[in-house]
């Protein structure tokens, strides 16, 4: 899922 830079945040590869 977050393989891609996310507005992920504190998540396993988030990248963003």
């Amino acid at each position: 899922f977050y393989s891609a830079p996310h507005r992920i945040e504190r998540q396993p590869r988030g990248g963003g």
